[in-house]
């Protein structure tokens, strides 16, 4: 005969959540969408520089003057209002430097995308845009595309882990280029809009913060049942 013998178990337990440290990854743009404060980004404008070649030795783009409210107004979207250089002489290279500090480490940097939008405003053929970046691990400044047309153009280029350290200095420094070649009186470099998107690896180690004390209620309280022979 079986007697069936029923074991009513009251407990309470106490519920840690443990998340394992993990990588998280994170996009971040870097533009002029706010110019409420430009610590981290600036633009300056030469335009008489009529000793360049293009693009410049290395030494040489560093200066110039702070740009315009106007400015920086119109580099804030993608919306055919430019920011411009203008000749103010003959066969003058007129320049735009735009400076970011990235606040991410090169060592957590997965990529960088460098984004912009420029034309010309010159009818000759060859009297075009240059749009260049600092190479900082050949102290150079680099050509990646050239802008002649007087239509807006879209110049992009990318940056992998590895090369990192080639457009970003050990400052964070980020520094790109748009300039004239060889263009006279009037004529000019316009920039639309500017953006750089770094996509960096965060480090992540949670803790818990909550503990919680459980207790079952007789309606969560698990019946057991044991046979006994």
């Amino acid at each position: 005969m079986i007697d069936k013998i029923l074991v009513l178990i009251s407990f309470f337990f106490i519920v840690f959540i443990f998340v394992e440290d993990g990588e998280a990854v994170t996009i971040k743009a870097y533009n002029f969408s706010s110019t409420s404060g430009l610590t981290n980004k600036n633009a300056f404008i030469k335009t008489s520089d009529c000793a360049l070649t293009q693009p410049p030795a290395f030494t040489s783009a560093w200066d110039g003057i702070n740009a315009s409210n106007t400015c920086y107004n119109n580099l804030a979207s993608s919306d055919n209002s430019y920011c411009s250089t203008t000749s103010t002489a003959t066969n003058c290279e007129p320049w735009i430097r735009f400076n970011f500090t990235i606040a991410e480490a090169v060592s957590t940097i997965n990529w960088i995308a460098v984004y912009i939008e420029a034309k010309k405003a010159s009818s000759t053929a060859g009297e075009d845009c240059a749009v260049i970046f600092a190479n900082f691990t050949q102290s150079s400044w680099t050509r990646f595309n050239i802008t002649d047309t007087t239509v807006e153009a879209t110049s992009t280029f990318n940056f992998t882990e590895g090369n990192i350290s080639r457009i970003i200095d050990s400052s964070g420094n980020l520094s790109l280029l748009v300039e004239g070649n060889a263009m006279d009186n009037t004529e000019s470099c316009d920039v639309d809009f500017v953006n750089v998107t770094v996509a960096f690896t965060e480090f992540q180690t949670f803790r818990p913060n909550i503990t919680q004390s459980l207790t079952l209620t007789p309606s969560t309280q698990k019946l057991l049942t044991f046979n006994k022979r």
